[in-house]
Parts: C-alpha cells; sequence; structure tokens
C-alpha cells in the first residue's frame, strides 16, 4: 500500500506539474504540441499501476525533471516579451494596454537612448546590448516603479505609472536614468529623450495612443527640450511627413526635383570657381516643399542615399555639359552623416566620376559638424578616401553643431563654411563680432579656407573682407541660379575686379 500511495502521489504531482507548465504556455501557438510531447516523454518515464520500489523514486524524479527541462529549452519564449531584457515587448505591451482602457488615469511615457546607434558602431552590438540590460536593471529599480515597462524596438522603453507625475518628478527620473553607466570598465555616457501622454486625454484604442506616443518621441528627439507632449494637430503634421516620404521616389523619377547653383565669390577679387548645388522640389499637390523639411524625413525613412546618388550623378552630368562649353568650376554637394556611415560611398562616387570622365577635384563634398560627430572613426576613414580621390572637403554650417578645435586638426579638411546665423547683430552688439571674428580667424590660423554664408549686403561683404575672409556666399553676390541663368551670368560673375576699400568704421574701433 505505501508503495502505490507514493505512486499515486507521483502521478498527482505530474498532473499538476503539466497544468502549471500548460498554463505558463497558453497563449503560445505550441499548446497541442508541448502536451502531447510532455505526455510522451511521461509515459516514456512511469508506467502507469506499476509498483515503484523506493530507491526509485528520486531517480524517477531527476529523469522526468531533466526530459521537461530539455523540452523547455527549445521551446520559444512566449511572443510576448523581449528576448533581450526580458521587458514585454510591443506584441506583449498591446494586449495589456487593451486591459487599462476602462481605467482612463495615469501617465504613459516614452524613453529613447538618444544616439545608441553611435554606441553600438563605437563599442560593438555586444556592449550595445549591456548597455540595454544595465539600463532595464537600472528602470527595475526605480524608486517610482511603473505598473508596465516594455521594450518597444532598438533603444526605446515605455513606461506606464499609475498615478498622476509632476514635470519635477519626470525630470528627476530623467535624470536619474541618464546617470553613466560603466561596462566592462568602460563609462557610457546615457542621454535620454522623453515623450509623455496622459491616458485621459489622449487614449481612445491602444494603436492610437501608441502613435502619438509615437509621434510626441519623435519631436522630443528633433526639439532641443528635455521631453515633449502630444499636441492636437501632431496627426496631421505625421499625415504630410507621410506623403512626403512616400512621394520621394516619384519626385526622382519624373524629374519633381531640381537642382540649382549658388556660386561663391573669391576675395579679394571678385570671381567665382565654386558654387553650390542646393536641392529643390516642387510637388504637384503640395507645392515647394524645403529641403529642410524633407531631407530630415528621408534620413529617418532611410531613403537619404537614393537623393544623394540622384544628385551627384545630376551634378556630374551638369559639369560634362558645362566643360564641353568651355565653362569650369567645382561643385559643392552637401551629404548628410547616413551618407558618411555608408561602405559604398567612396566607391559609387570614383565609379560615377570614372563613368563620366571627369576629375575629382570638380566636386567638394560639404558636410555639417554633426554628420562628423556620428561616428568619428569612420568619417575620417571616408573623407581621406575622398580627399585621395582629389575631392576637396569642406564643413557646412560651421560653429552651430559640436564645435571642436580637435577635429579641424584632425581630419582632411580644405574649407570651413561660417554659418549665417553668426552675421547677426554685428553692427550692433561687440559680443557678436568677436564671436564672428574668432570664428573666421581659428580655422584660419589652420590652414583652412573661410566661407561665410548669407552675405546680402555690401556693408557686410566689405568687413568680411577686412577680416580676411576667402569667400562670401549669399544674395548680394548671386542668389541660387538653374543652369542655363548660370550660363548666361557665367562671363559677368567671372568678371575680376579690385574690392573697394572703406575707411574703418566706429564698430571696428
Amino acid at each position: 500500500m505505501l508503495i502505490l500511495g507514493i505512486t499515486t502521489t507521483l502521478a498527482i504531482a505530474l498532473v499538476m506539474l503539466c497544468w502549471v507548465l500548460y498554463s505558463k504556455y497558453r497563449e503560445s501557438n505550441l499548446e497541442d504540441e508541448f502536451i502531447s510531447k510532455l505526455s510522451s516523454k511521461i509515459a516514456q518515464q512511469i508506467e502507469h499501476r506499476t509498483p515503484l520500489k523506493m530507491y526509485d523514486v528520486p531517480l524517477r524524479y531527476r529523469i522526468l525533471y531533466s526530459a521537461i527541462d530539455n523540452f523547455l529549452k527549445v521551446i520559444p519564449p512566449p511572443t510576448g516579451l523581449d528576448k533581450l531584457t526580458g521587458l514585454m515587448n510591443r506584441i506583449g505591451l498591446k494586449s495589456r494596454l487593451a486591459m487599462l482602457m476602462p481605467v482612463k488615469k495615469g501617465y504613459f511615457v516614452l524613453l529613447d537612448i538618444h544616439r545608441f546607434r553611435f554606441v553600438n558602431n563605437m563599442f560593438g552590438f555586444s556592449l550595445g546590448d549591456q548597455l540595454l540590460k544595465r539600463f532595464t536593471d537600472r528602470l527595475k529599480t526605480m524608486p517610482q516603479r511603473p505598473r508596465l515597462m516594455a521594450r518597444m524596438s532598438g533603444a526605446e522603453f515605455f513606461l506606464y505609472f499609475e498615478h498622476y507625475c509632476p514635470i519635477e518628478d519626470l525630470l528627476e527620473l530623467q535624470q536619474q536614468l541618464q546617470t553613466p553607466l560603466k561596462i566592462n570598465n568602460t563609462p557610457i555616457s546615457v542621454k535620454l529623450k522623453m515623450a509623455v501622454l496622459g491616458l485621459e486625454e489622449h487614449y481612445s484604442d491602444v494603436s492610437t495612443m501608441l502613435k502619438r506616443l509615437d509621434l510626441a518621441l519623435k519631436k522630443s528627439v528633433t526639439s532641443p527640450l528635455l521631453f515633449s507632449s502630444y499636441q492636437a494637430g501632431d496627426d496631421r503634421i505625421q499625415d504630410r511627413e507621410l506623403a512626403i516620404i512616400a512621394a520621394i521616389p516619384k519626385a526622382l523619377t519624373k524629374d519633381e526635383m531640381n537642382i540649382v547653383y549658388q556660386p561663391k565669390e573669391s576675395l579679394p577679387c571678385s570671381g567665382f570657381s565654386q558654387v553650390e548645388a542646393l536641392l529643390r522640389w516642387e510637388h504637384p499637390e503640395i507645392g515647394f516643399i524645403s529641403p529642410a523639411e524633407f531631407i530630415p524625413l528621408a534620413e529617418r525613412a532611410g531613403m537619404i542615399d537614393i537623393i544623394s546618388h540622384w544628385v551627384i550623378e545630376k551634378v556630374l552630368h551638369q559639369q560634362v555639359l558645362w566643360r564641353s562649353a568651355g565653362l569650369y568650376t567645382q561643385v559643392g554637394i552637401n551629404l548628410s552623416s547616413s551618407d558618411l556611415c555608408c561602405d559604398n560611398l567612396v566607391k559609387d562616387i570614383k565609379s560615377a566620376l570614372e563613368r563620366h570622365n571627369l576629375p575629382g577635384d570638380c566636386l567638394s563634398i560639404e558636410l555639417t559638424e554633426s554628420s562628423l560627430m556620428e561616428d568619428t572613426l569612420k568619417a575620417t576613414e571616408t573623407l581621406h578616401s575622398l580627399r585621395d580621390l582629389g575631392i576637396s572637403i569642406a564643413i557646412d554650417d560651421f560653429g552651430t553643431g559640436h564645435s571642436s578645435l580637435a577635429y579641424l586638426k584632425r581630419l582632411p579638411i580644405d574649407e570651413v563654411k561660417v554659418d549665417r546665423s553668426f552675421l547677426e547683430d554685428i553692427f550692433n552688439d561687440k559680443a557678436s563680432l568677436f564671436i564672428l571674428e574668432t570664428s573666421i580667424s581659428l580655422p584660419k590660423k589652420l590652414g583652412l579656407d573661410v566661407t561665410v554664408e548669407g552675405v546680402e549686403s555690401r556693408k557686410v561683404r566689405e568687413l568680411l573682407l577686412r577680416m580676411g575672409v576667402n569667400k562670401i556666399q549669399g544674395t548680394y553676390y548671386s542668389e541660387p541660379l538653374k543652369p542655363f541663368e548660370l550660363e548666361l551670368r557665367w562671363d559677368e560673375l567671372s568678371k575680376t575686379r579690385i574690392a573697394e576699400l572703406t575707411r574703418p568704421s566706429m564698430y571696428l574701433a
């Protein structure tokens, strides 16, 4: 009877274990397969109604648990969980959020580890994964523990707080989470962008809420503010952005986009040896779309490379036409950080130059400071390769990004373009004038050419001439011109004339 009792107890325990395991995986599509396989394993280990000897019971338990453990190892985790962090993923979160619909209280927070791609590129994906795990641990130990947490994608994390969070608490939370993490003895700075959404204000269904939270985060990423929230009308803005993104391929194939060229005046004598290629887009329904609007959208959508290739081909084709007519100039082309990180950039440009039978010095590549800081190692390698082709390198909007004398010395740069914003209030404010002088003198002392953008008057031109500026660009010398317009004005713009110098004004005293 004792042996039979042990057998019965063992059978009951196994049934309970099966039920627990079944409950754990009942949301999975593997329910039937799980039960059938587990039953077969049990059947192999226990012969029903056959008495067991006392010394066999522990062994049978060990064999059974070993079989179950081995089987569980081959079952994929539930689809609602993120494998790396153990948090819910977007799929799992949606099912949990649906249960909150009647609640109508609390706050949703969406966090993004800013420039996380830079961490992966600089230190490798392994360290990036460790950073995400450590950041998840930090989220789990917050004083104000969220009711729900999820990893949405990449370096985006979702938090749900049941109770109202004052702005001060949110800022304190952001500050706590931004404390540098030390991984493999390497301190990694964490900068967060944050979006906040009140459940009672904007929540009608899960999809709408997540869409609006994503919209708010996008605003935060492109804003200097610490966090942002959804505002009425943001949906319409996104609809316009999606329409613009969708229209880009057609705009390139149907010639809705075109290139205009703005000459740079050489100082101290007039004339030009360079022009900058500027992209214009006239959409048949939307109307004129500024590059300041569609270029960032193309970068976010991963479409900037097709635009850049189109521009390069158009510019080189135009160079062939000009040179066949005896017109020679260098054309500056703007490239983005995404272009700079592309492994095929140098090879593609070299191939295009060879295809058009053009030398590399017919091109100048213009890059912003921030694009160089995305991945300095990759940028340095790419720029050296471009210089080897004879292409000159210019830093655009100098002084508006991550300004550093170190990169001016380290990177193969030929020209610095001082942003138009440095010309504001220079005749009324000595501090503004000093900043402009410094922005010009520093790169010149490093042997770099200096171009100042946004020159719109003779007075500004004469001031820049005295400061030793090499070139100016702006409407005072010439507005952006279509190719045929530039050809008509080529001789006029190329005429050499001695610049008139006037007596120093009081503002220079």
